[in-house]
């Protein structure tokens, strides 16, 4: 059996920690801990902003239905009663 059950489940971003760009202007931070909280913070923001944007594109798109249905005369449903 090449996979076993691991009960410990690791939730710190390694390869984000490691791939850092350390000889950059942008703020490299090499404490383990306060990396991962920074990391879940924008991790966060990008969930909700994917959140907001695709909320935005649904009530877009109903609305761009809800413009574009046809159109009953009155004329019409008047002379079918």
């Amino acid at each position: 059996m090449l996979y076993h059950y691991c009960p410990v489940h690791i939730s710190f971003p390694i390869w984000p920690f490691l791939s850092q760009p350390l000889f950059t202007s942008t703020e490299v931070i090499l404490n383990p801990f306060l990396f991962q909280h920074h990391y879940r913070i924008q991790l966060l923001e990008r969930c909700w902003n994917y959140e907001l944007i695709h909320l935005l594109e649904r009530c877009w798109v109903k609305d761009f239905e809800l413009t574009n249905l046809p159109r009953t005369s009155k004329s019409d449903s008047s002379s079918t009663v």
